[in-house]
Formats: C-alpha cells, structure tokens, sequence
C-alpha cells in the first residue's frame, strides 16, 4: 500500500517545519499542578480515561517519595524553572551557540548525536544519550576551541507509515463499532461464509501481544492521545507527512529547554519531503553505485504485512537479528496412512510426503537413529512447490512460503490438514545417508515449536539432548506404554559413531561420553544439556573427522558445506531460512525470512572491510568493549538490503520504485549538517555542485548558485569535516555507526575525512527498572523538565553511569540535585552581598577576599556543562559579569601546584578521616558492657618522624622495584625478591613476621594510590608542626582537646602504629 501522501507539506521543505498556530508550540506553557503529571492533565483535557501506564503504583509512590522526602513544596523546583526560561531566552538572544567557518585558524571541534526518529516525543532515553555530546561539545567550548554542535530529525522508514496505517485501522474499527451499535439488533449475526470481524481481531491479537505490552496495551489511537494530543487532531495523523509537522518542531521547544547547546539554523528533517536533504541522499547513492551496491535475490528479514524487508530501526524487537540459514533435511513416510491419502492426493495421484528436520549439521546424518516431533505441537500438510508434501509447523512453512519452496498465490501457505505431533509417533521413516534402512518417529517433550521446523532428526552420537531422549525411550517402559511407542521403533537403534577427533584415539562417541562425565540423567536439565551441546558441537567442527562415508577420513570443518551440497544435489535436503531469534516488525507482525528481489550494499567486500578495520586502529572508542564491538561488528556485516517499498525516504535515482530505507540514508548525514544553512534549492544541487561542495571534485561547477556562496559551502564543510566526535547508545554499534564509517570510506577515499570518535553508553533505567510504559516509569524529556527542572535531570543523566554497562537514573538525585543548587545559590547569593563587608573586615589581608571569589567563579565554570542555566544566572545575576559562562575559558592555575602543599593536603585529608574513624569506635557501645559508652574529652595525635630499622631496610628493598604506569609491580614476585634480599635475611624471626605483611600493605594500599613518593623514608615537610598549626581546626571537626606528641613518646602506650604520613590518635575521657 503506497502510504507516500502526494498533497503539498504545509511547511517549507528546507528547514523545520513551522507549527501552525493550533500546534502545541504555539501555545503559551501550561503551569503545572501540584501533585499531577502533566500526562494526567493531557488526558483529563482530552476527555478520555488515564492510561494505566500512568497509574502505576510503582509510579505514583516514586512521585509521593520524591516530594515528601526531597521538596516538601515545588518552590524550590519552580525557581529553576523560571531561571532556565530567563537564560534560555538569553541564549537566543545571544545566538550563543551558532557557530560558523569565519575564522579557521581556531581549533574547531564537531559532535553529532544520531537524529532521533520523529514518531514521538522525546524522552529519557534520548536525553540521557545526548548528554554525552552535551557535555563534550559545551566542555569544549570552554577550552578554547570553536565547536560545532546541530541537530536533525529522522523520518525515513516505514515505522511512521505503519503507525498511520495502524491509526487508519483504528479510526475505522470506532466508525465501524459507532454504527454498528444501533443494528446490532436487528442483526444477530455475521452473514454466512464470511468470518466475523471479532474473530479476524481475536487471531491478530496473539501476534500483536508482545507490541502492545511495549506501549502499555495502548492502541495507536490511545498511544496518541496518552501524548497529549487533542482527539480533533489525531485524524491528521493517518497522514505519515502530519507525522513530520507536529513532532519536530515539540522536540525543538524540550531541548531548547533541556539546554541543548545546538546550532539550530543547521536542522532539518529527512525523506524526500526535504528536497535539499534528498538530493544529498540521491547524490551519496549515485557514489555508493559506482562500487559497493548491487541488484539480486537475497535472504532477507521480512514483514509480512508491509510486504517488504524489515530492518533493524523498522523493528519493534529484534534489533540484529540476522536470517539464520538451515539444512531441511526430507525424511520420507515409507507407508503413508489409507486415512490420509485423499486429502493429500493431488490431480488423483499421491506425492512424496517428508517429515522436514531444520539441522546446522548436515554432516552428522549417517548418524540418524530415530525423529523425534512435539506430542502436543500441531503440525501442517504443506504442498510444495514440486508437488511433494512436508509435514512441519505452520511457522516454518510461512518462513517456506516466502522462501519460493511454496507456489506463493496468498499470504499464508495452504495447508492440507494438521495433526498433533502423538498422531505422527510411530511413522516408519527413510532418512538420508541413515546406517539404517528404516527409522521411526518418537515423541519429545523439549521441542520448541517457535525455532526450526518442529521436527527433530536424532543423531546420538553428536547431540546430547537426542542422545538422553533416546535413553529414556529405550530404557523406560512406563513411558512407552503411555505414549503408545513400541518397542521396536526405539530398542534395536543404537548409537553410530559418526566422528573421530585429530590427536585422540578411538573412544566412546561425543555425546554419550560428556552426558556421562556431567552426569546427565535426564532430558529435564536443560542448563546442563546446553552446555554438554555448546562443547559437543565445538569439538566436532574444529576436531572432528569424519569416519563414515565417501569423504571418511576428511576434516569436517573443510568438507561440511560440500556435504550439504551433495544432499540437496540428490534431492534429499533443500535450504531453509529463518530469524536467528523473534523479530516483531513495528506493524505487529512476526517476521519471516523472504527471499526478496533488492537492492543491498555489499558490506562483505573484502577490500572495502580491510580499509575500515585499519581505521579502527585510529578511531577513539573510548571503552574496550566498545572498541570490540565494533571490530566485531566491522568483520560480521554482511550484505545489507537498503531498498523497501512501503514508507518514507528518498527514492533510488535510477529505479524509483524503490526508497531507500532508514538506515542506509543516515550514515554520511553528518556532512550535510556542515551546509544546511546555506543551502536554498535543491535544483541547484547537482552531483557536480556537491562533488565540489564536499571536496571529490576542485572543478569550480557551472551553476546558478553565485560562486561566493559555493565556495563559503566548501569552505564550511572543509573546516568543520571531521566528525570529532559521535555520541550514540549501543544498539547502534552493530548497524549505524559501522554503517556510516563504511560509508564514510565508500565516498571519501582519504581517511582524515572519517569519524575520529565513536562514545556508545549504554540504556538507561528509572530508579533501577527498565523504563517502560507498562511500569509506569516512562519518562518523556518535556515531563522530565516540568518535575525536576532541566538542569536537576541533567545531574541525574550525568550521575547515572558511563560506558556500556546499562545505566541508572536516580528521580532520588534529582531532588538531591534541586536543594543543592538552590542551597548553592543561597550562599552564593549571600556570599556575594557580604563581600564589602568582608574586604573591610580583611583589610589587611584582601587575598582571601579574592580567593572567595575566583573559587564561586571556578565552580561556576566548571559546573556549566552539566547544569548550564544555573551557572549561567550565578554568572550574570550573583557573580554581575556581562558575558555569558558558556563562552569563558576552562579554569586554570595561574602557577604551578607546590608538591608538598599538595602532599601535606592529601595527608591531612585522609588523616581527619581515620581520626573521625577511630572517634566512631571510641564512642560505639562496648560489647556486653551495661555502661554507657564513655564521651571522649581529649586525645593525643602520636607523629612518628621516622621509621623503625626494621621497615627502613624493607622500604629500601621496596625502593628498587619497577612499577608500571598503574603502579603495580612490574614483577609480580616482588615478595620473593624481598625474601631473598641479604638485609632481609638478616632479620629476627619476629621482625622478619612483621616485614612481609607491612611490605604487602605498603605496596597495596599505599604504593597503589600515591606511586613511588609512598616509600620515602621520610616525609619533606615537618608533620607534627603542620598538625600542631592545625590544631584548632582538627579540634572543632572532633569535638575534643587534642595534643600533638612526638616521637619521643611512640611506644609508651603502644602507639607504634604511627608512621611517617600516618599519625595515630588515641582518644581519652575526662
């Protein structure tokens, strides 16, 4: 169904669609009430009932525990809010964040976030990604460098159109249900021959669970009105166009208020309803063409209902799922049943009819012993292409049907009967290349029906599931009895030895062997079967050799493919393809794999993966996990199908049936950013005018564009290129951003031209939950801001986690967040008024006057890339400078750092840390003593000067140790060498019992954190009279007198403890 609307867009198609007075946009913001989120007050607006996703306990008790514990009132939140909205229209004001090529000499810096797809508002998971580029383009800015940071928004792709079809459909059913209510009377029931609507609803609804339970168990039409969109408007959004003017331009407004340090002249949306955009995209195929895409019938991941490929963006579940490809091996019926002959015959004759057994190991069939098939699975009669008959289940039949073994007249594949799998047990069988003329089917009860074809081949010997199952059927009475299995179709089978292994001598065959070492006594344990299978099926491809048939003697890991060629040469097996795993299209359909005429990028060219793999020597993955993930990624992806039929995008220059899908028009994008501002007719946009623009050609074009504007264009994109930095979630990893660095190389040969930087995190969580609308801790980024302020989510997204590892926002640190900016600016605020009275009051000493200031402007700047509104009000209404904060320069020293201030501040640190320690253990309640715990009054700090002899001599031994860049040593058997030294030698057995435990903990716990300085023997600044000068204040943080004791008094109350950088106290009461 073409969904391609061909009305003219209300918006200009070269920049953001301008919202119409009616749009959300264009209304001023509504104040939220206490206590009601803002979908609660959309949906009471909207007239309609509260979806359950927002009536979740869960939810709601977060709320309550969030302002009960953290706010008490919204004030505090409220006097964010109005201080974001003053500095947002600063920055406006400003243009703060626009940035062009004027001067080039300035080191410049590009980041680029993936452009969010326009389905929706924005939410969580968006805002906690796009910090990441966040902080790095505004942490950039303050060191000097000028940076580039836009944004765009992605329409391409059918999920728009689907969700308006779906809209379409529901729209329809209330017309449908509207009218029927009042004839319902009159007509009791559905005509004849013609299935009811309830019952075409009921058999969809099983498909479609997994998608509901996605979205809450809303319906499109409840989706969109749980967005808060007038139920008057939702008809418009049948049109996938309307989909690309509402959205947009709502993303725009939350990250403004988010804070979004963007260049917004440079946005724009995709698909062909953006004609500059889409020339670009015309353009990079017409590259692409030259070299790396080709025409032909591939595998492909396939929705049934949009009748296209379904690739990884176009999918509710299963994002990397690949057509997994199969062995069908045919075991023929020998003696098909009286009974079923005449439902099979076809023209008055009966075909072959095979049992079909999907296998990864065609090799292994001279194993076979017996098939085993599902007792309670339902399987299909399913005529074939050639006339033969195969019995399996229906799911891998329509896998078949798409797969071109089936005459494809419908949809669905015709099915001549079903059975159970207990109506097959006991049907002779001949398998191919079987030591056995006849095999016979026999019940298993651990067969998924959802993965292969539901029959099951037993080879014994190389599959440890069969191998039991077999077992248990020869060796259990009472359960032949029951399922009716006689004896004969299990008893005289025993296992054939398939496999011999390079380097072992004859034994017993895989399975039976590591069912017996893991002690495996039944089908029933499954952990332990799937490792026995996993380490059987490893061994036989590497080691094994085959010790049967015509290729005995041969390595299976070389004769494998030529063996599961010789079988579908004669006949006995065809190929099979299916999903890895479930795949479940946007639409709500479970995808099959399609043998489907396309277009694909041929991403497995050798040549072309050799340049990107070198590349990943240079790119910045700033994890290794990530850094293997994309090697990984980079050797693994093959061929892509990048043309569909149904959806939106721009369309293939040379066949425009086709459009090409989302992703494949999103991987050089990038470049486009660098001129989008400049553009103004895409007629203009020749391949000449952007081979020139984006540096392929020198040749000046012949064009109407004035020639000042072409060469700003170049110059634009010649400053600006490369991306410096590309921040992105990790479901991307293994599809866009290795996508776009093969692109990358596909259209620009030099490799100064490619991303220098990929940053992947990982999802985020709400309060330790997956975010999902069916728990009630959804959180789009406008609600986000209406409860905790942006700058407050903002400190949640950075506090939540790095890396890949799934990440936790905390609604717990957003009100931690919201009192300690408010509290901030309380004492800033505060600080600022006294500081007249301050310089008077230290007349005689205005350094410290100074120093209170640069440190409120230091944490100020510092503080700004993560809460930027807030720094930006310290800055100009507290601190009354005129500029702005985002445009000041990174704190510096003014002078070197003294070492041995340093030094003596680290140890005072952790010195009134183990004081405050040993204060707590003082005061803590004895054990079994009925007195109350004794309040301390005063204590003695004990500083040893020195060390003892003994620790002299091993510090010295210490001394000499290599130690690595993390401070570890270099040799491992540091403690050996320390043992073998003549000083150490030399030792009492009591001093050499305190050397090596005092060496382990010198080298673990000191060493480790400090380095080398840990093993002086002696510290470079008096210790006693710093602690004594700061005796005053050591003793208001602890609350009693102290004295400060030398080494002269070490050893009277067994205070040895103390070291140099390592005073002791012992506390005493009055």
């Amino acid at each position: 169904m073409d969904l391609l609307w061909s009305s003219p867009s209300v918006f200009s198609p070269y920049r953001l669609p301008e919202p119409s007075p009616s749009h959300p946009v264009s209304q001023p913001r509504r104040e939220r009430g206490k206590g009601e989120s803002k979908a609660r007050l959309l949906c009471l607006a909207c007239g309609v009932a509260l979806p359950r996703s927002t009536r979740s306990r869960s939810s709601r008790q977060r709320r309550q525990r969030f302002r009960t514990c953290m706010l008490a009132d919204w004030t505090r939140r409220d006097q964010l809010l109005a201080i974001e909205d003053e500095v947002q229209q600063l920055w406006e004001k400003e243009k703060a964040f626009e940035a062009d090529a004027d001067d080039t000499s300035q080191e410049k810096y590009f980041v680029t976030f993936p452009f969010p797809y326009m389905n929706g508002k924005l939410h969580l998971g968006h805002a906690f990604s796009l910090t990441k580029a966040e902080f790095a383009a505004r942490f950039a800015r303050l060191c000097g460098k000028k940076v580039l940071f836009p944004f765009g928004f992605h329409g391409t792709g059918m999920p728009i159109a689907a969700a308006a079809l779906k809209l379409r459909d529901c729209l329809k059913r209330k017309r449908n249900a509207s009218g029927a209510s009042g004839a319902s009377g009159a007509s009791g029931a559905s005509g004849d021959g013609e299935e009811s609507s309830d019952a075409k609803e009921s058999k969809a609804k099983s498909k479609k669970s997994k998608v509901l339970a996605k979205t809450g168990g809303l319906d499109q039409y409840e989706i969109m009105v749980a967005l808060g969109i007038p139920e008057e408007e939702i008809p418009k959004f049948t049109n996938p166009q309307y989909w690309l003017e509402y959205f947009p331009p709502l993303a725009v407004q939350d990250l403004k208020r988010f804070g979004a340090a963007v260049d917004w002249r440079r946005s724009f949306v995709t698909t062909d309803l953006n004609p500059c955009f889409d020339a670009f995209v015309r353009w990079h195929f017409q590259k692409l063409r030259a070299k790396y895409l080709a025409n032909g019938k591939r595998q492909t991941i396939f929705s049934i209902t949009t009748q296209q490929p379904c690739a990884d963006h176009d999918r509710a579940e299963g994002e990397g799922v690949n057509p997994q490809e199969y062995t069908l091996i045919k075991l023929r019926v020998q003696e098909v049943p009286e009974a079923w002959s005449e439902t099979l015959k076809q023209d008055g004759k009966l075909g072959d009819v095979y049992l079909v057994a999907a296998t990864l190991r065609p090799e292994t069939m001279y194993g076979q012993t017996n098939c085993f098939v599902l007792p309670e699975g339902e399987y299909g009669f399913f005529r074939m292409r050639d006339g033969s008959i195969f019995v399996c289940s229906k799911r891998s039949a329509l896998n078949m049907l798409y797969q071109d073994l089936m005459d494809k007249e419908e949809q669905e594949p015709t099915c001549l009967m079903t059975m159970t799998g207990q109506d097959l047990v006991g049907l002779p069988l001949d398998a191919p290349l079987c030591l056995y003329d006849t095999i016979y089917v026999l019940p298993m009860f651990t067969i998924s029906m959802s993965k292969g074809t539901g029959v099951v081949t037993s080879v014994p010997a190389e599959a440890p599931d069969d191998y039991v199952c077999l077992r248990d059927w020869q060796s259990r009475a009472n359960w032949r009895e029951q399922y009716g299995v006689k004896e004969e179709w299990c008893q005289p089978f025993d296992v054939v030895d398939i496999l011999s292994f390079q380097g072992e001598g004859e034994g017993e065959p895989s399975a039976p062997a590591i069912c017996e070492k893991m002690k495996i006594g039944s089908h029933r344990e499954k952990d332990k079967l799937a490792a026995a299978k996993k380490e059987v099926y490893q061994k036989g491809f590497y080691s094994g050799v085959m010790k049967r048939g015509p290729y005995k003697g041969q390595p299976v890991s070389e004769i494998k493919t030529q063996i599961r060629q010789d079988l579908m040469d004669q006949g006995l097996a065809v190929p099979y393809f299916e999903p890895e795993s479930q795949v479940l299209a946007r639409s709500g359909d479970e995808c099959v794999v399609a043998l489907c005429d396309q277009w694909y990028l041929k991403y497995s060219d050798a040549a072309w993966t050799r340049r990107v793999q070198k590349h990943l020597e240079d790119l910045e993955a700033y994890t290794e996990a990530a850094g293997n993930a994309l090697s990984h990624a980079v050797g693994w992806l093959g061929d892509w199908a990048c043309s569909r039929t149904f959806g939106l995008g721009t369309k293939l220059p040379w066949d425009e049936k086709w459009l090409i899908e989302s992703l494949s028009d999103s991987t050089i994008y990038m470049a486009f950013y660098t001129v989008a501002h400049l553009v103004e007719d895409a007629s203009e946009l020749s391949e000449e005018v952007l081979d020139y623009v984006f540096c392929l050609s020198e040749t000046m074009p012949e064009s109407h564009i004035p020639k000042e504007r072409l060469v700003k264009m170049r110059q634009e994109f010649e400053y600006w290129y490369p991306v410096d930095l590309r921040c992105s979630g990790k479901d991307l990893i293994q599809n866009h951003l290795t996508m776009c660095l093969f692109n990358h190389a596909a259209v620009w040969e030099d490799a100064n031209m490619w991303p220098k930087a990929f940053y992947c995190n990982g999802h985020v969580m709400v309060d330790a939950e997956k975010m999902s609308k069916s728990k009630g801790n959804f959180l789009t980024l406008e609600d986000a801001i209406a409860t905790y302020s942006a700058d407050a989510t903002r400190i949640a997204c950075a506090d939540s986690g790095d890396g890949l590892q799934d990440a936790n926002f905390s609604t717990e640190s957003c009100g931690k967040s919201i009192l300690r900016l408010t509290n901030l600016q309380a004492w800033a605020q505060d600080t600022m008024e006294k500081l007249p009275e301050l310089r008077r009051l230290f007349q005689d000493d205005v350094q410290r006057c100074i120093v209170i200031q640069r440190l409120l402007e230091t944490q100020t700047i510092a503080l700004s890339p993560i809460a930027p509104h807030f720094c930006e009000h310290l800055w100009r209404n507290v601190l009354a400078r005129n500029s702005l904060v985002v445009q000041q320069a990174w704190p510096t020293l003014e002078k070197p750092v003294d070492p041995f201030l340093a030094r003596q501040y680290v140890l005072i640190q952790s010195s009134l840390r183990s004081f405050r320690l040993q204060l707590e253990k003082f005061k803590a309640p004895k054990k079994k003593s009925k007195q109350p715990p004794a309040i301390p009054t005063h204590a003695t700090i004990f500083v040893a000067k020195q060390y003892q002899s003994w620790q002299v001599e091993v510090l010295k031994v210490l001394q000499k140790i290599e130690l690595d860049e993390n401070n570890e040593p270099v040799d491992k058997n540091f403690m050996g060498r320390l043992r073998e030294a003549e000083t150490i030698k030399r030792f009492s057995k009591q001093e050499l019992k305190q050397a090596m435990p005092f060496a382990s903990y010198m080298m673990k716990q000191e060493v480790k954190p400090r380095g080398a300085e840990a093993l002086e023997l002696e510290l470079p600044f008096d210790e006693a009279a710093m602690l004594s000068e700061l005796r005053p204040a050591i003793e208001r943080q602890l609350g009693v007198a102290l004295r400060v004791a030398g080494a002269e008094e070490i050893g009277k109350r067994g205070e040895a403890k103390a070291q140099p950088g390592k005073p002791q106290i012992v506390f005493e009461a009055a």
